[in-house]
């Protein structure tokens, strides 16, 4: 416990210097998302005070080498007088998930063979898509509903692109070979063979709920709907750079996001009744070409990293299409060579792998990437690791040719709400709270463990034996 309470040091000093929460405080950009416990506070009290929450914050920062334990306390309390400030909340998870590992779900030998060159995975991890000599799809579920790794399904020819949509009998699968893309359906009890759907396509992307599908080839994107034996042409998208990366945000309505050759971004909003879209391009202070993409379901924030190995981060200020928008500094993320990218739904929480470390968690403020967490699971990896949409799976493939499952559901659970684990450490009876926080509004957010301390009453007379064994 000791040594996870040093961590707050760091994480002070480096989360919540002044700067940053002034700029937290100063340019806050809305967030909605599947959690209102933490997003649509009912009470004045709940929503929170932003100026009393540095406060705490600063303080947190003072004592932090002195004092850790009471450094947690404060940082506890920042987050409870301001919850809809996703910057604190992370501040404490931080500094409990210092010594937190992802738990290995499965493991398994792709065996013999060339390298893996191209990889995807379904978005609730069902299943994973390897290109080596030819495309092979491996079950992560059996038909009862266990986690494994299955024998794959052999695919006639390498994939050079996969993506991969939820289906009510298992996923719809969209694959990219030299030969076309072609659509297919599969789950742990069923794998049917699809169609040829269109031609080859440099990139795929398909929608969560795989309404719609875009396949690019230079700087053109065509978006269809992805039946599975019948491919429906839905309109072309123009551009006027080369795409190098696609993606759709985990969102029911389409907004799709392509990376270019010189860094730049492009967002559309895509609004399919009336055939059209609003357009945002992006710029970034680096022209590496962007190697992967990501956006938040609502379309506020943006993550891309680099060949160069660094990574930006743009948020609106409004909803799409955006009037404004936030250009960060380059981060250094991951070293050059391809990435992984992905952002929780609410773009609070990014993930980025490349081949050249581990992966790693990283936390989002006003535009600001501050790492989180290392998930030290793969040094040494064939292509970047994967995550699941839920960002709960994760999948690493190693140059050994070893598929890997790892469970990260405890760690988005602290990340999401890390008084379970913070409690126990920081030890905050009623007492303390009310000293941190006096305003009576704000209750003390960790209950009290182990029974009650009885009060002793000290102002009763002792009586004590006299000479014959009895008192006075």
């Amino acid at each position: 416990p000791r040594r996870r309470l040093e961590r707050v040091a760091a994480v002070a000093a480096t989360v919540l210097s002044a700067a940053v929460l002034t700029a937290i405080l100063v340019s806050h950009t809305g967030t909605s998302g599947p959690d209102p416990s933490l997003r649509s506070p009912a009470t004045p009290a709940e929503r929170g005070d932003p100026a009393a929450a540095q406060k705490l914050a600063d303080q947190a920062n003072q004592v932090s080498t002195s004092d850790p334990k009471q450094a947690l306390r404060l940082l506890i309390a920042a987050s409870v007088l301001a919850p809809d400030r996703a910057t604190y909340r992370h501040a404490v998870a931080r500094a409990v998930l210092d010594d937190t590992a992802p738990a290995v779900i499965a493991s398994r030998s792709l065996g013999a063979g060339g390298p893996v060159t191209a990889a995807a995975i379904a978005p609730d991890g069902s299943f994973v898509v390897t290109s080596r000599d030819r495309g092979q799809v491996w079950h992560t579920y059996d038909p009862a509903g266990h986690r494994t790794i299955r024998d794959p399904l052999d695919l006639d020819e390498p994939v050079t692109g996969a993506a991969a949509s939820l289906a009510r009998q298992g996923a719809n699968l969209i694959i990219s070979t030299p030969a076309g893309v072609y659509g297919m359906l599969t789950s742990p009890a069923l794998t049917r063979d699809g169609a040829r759907l269109t031609d080859p396509a440099d990139l795929v992307a398909v929608t969560v709920q795989g309404t719609v599908a875009a396949t690019t080839t230079g700087d053109t994107a065509t978006l269809w709907r992805p039946d599975l034996f019948n491919a429906h042409v839905l309109g072309v998208l123009p551009y006027d750079r080369t795409v190098t990366s696609v993606a759709f945000a985990p969102s029911p309505d389409p907004i799709l996001a392509a990376g270019h050759d010189d860094g730049s971004v492009t967002i559309d909003a895509i609004d399919l009744a009336s055939e059209s879209t609003a357009r945002q391009t992006l710029t970034a202070s680096t022209h590496d070409a962007i190697t992967s993409v990501a956006v938040s379901a609502d379309g506020s924030t943006v993550l891309a990293t680099h060949a160069n190995g660094t990574a930006t981060v743009w948020q609106a200020t409004d909803s799409t299409p955006r009037s404004t928008t936030t250009v960060t500094a380059p981060a250094e993320a991951d070293g050059p060579g391809t990435h992984q990218t992905w952002l929780s739904y609410q773009g609070d929480v990014a993930f980025i792998a490349g081949v050249n470390s581990a992966p790693m968690l990283w936390t989002i403020a006003d535009g600001q990437l501050q790492p989180l967490l290392n998930l030290d699971v793969h040094t040494d990896a064939a292509v970047p690791a994967m995550i699941s949409y839920d960002g709960r799976t994760l999948v690493t493939i190693g140059r050994d040719n070893t598929l890997t499952l790892w469970d990260l559901s405890s760690i988005m659970d602290t990340i999401e709400d890390p008084l379970p684990r913070a409690c126990p450490l920081a030890q905050i009876t009623d007492q303390v709270w009310r000293q941190i926080a006096p305003d009576t509004a704000y209750a003390n957010p960790c209950p009290r463990t182990g029974p009650p301390t009885l009060n002793v009453n000290t102002g009763v007379t002792t009586r004590e034996p006299n000479a014959s064994g009895s008192t006075r």
